[in-house]
């Protein structure tokens, strides 16, 4: 987080816009694959196991030093349970991740851009 905020400072001191994209791995989101993950656990690491820990404490960290985000987990996770969206046995997204990924963070961008111009509109 110390590098997220010095960023956050700097581009601020530059009136420049900072987020962050949040990326969930594959295991996050793939359900056959979580199975077997946990398969392989012992059954107490099996019963604690949370895999939207990470994403759930870097996201409070992220409100918390008031950086804006844009988290891919939902439609990631959402997206995965008709198609695949990891290359097999790797951590890189195939084409349907790249587009989705893509998809969503253009949506927040022109969303952030919107609501930007909306704010220089002058009153009536």
């Amino acid at each position: 987080m110390f590098y997220l905020k010095e960023i956050k400072q700097i581009c601020r001191t530059r009136n420049i816009d900072f987020q962050v994209v949040i990326i969930p791995d594959e295991v996050q989101v793939n359900s056959s694959l979580q199975t077997q993950v946990r398969s392989m656990l012992p059954d107490e690491l099996q019963k604690k196991w949370n895999v939207t820990f990470p994403i759930d404490q870097f996201t409070a960290a992220l409100r918390e030093a008031k950086i804006g985000y844009i988290d891919l987990f939902p439609q990631f996770l959402e997206a995965a349970k008709v198609r695949t969206l990891y290359k097999p046995r790797d951590s890189h997204w195939n084409m349907a991740g790249n587009r989705l990924a893509a998809e969503i963070i253009a949506h927040n961008i022109r969303r952030h851009l919107e609501q930007i111009a909306m704010k220089k509109l002058p009153a009536s």
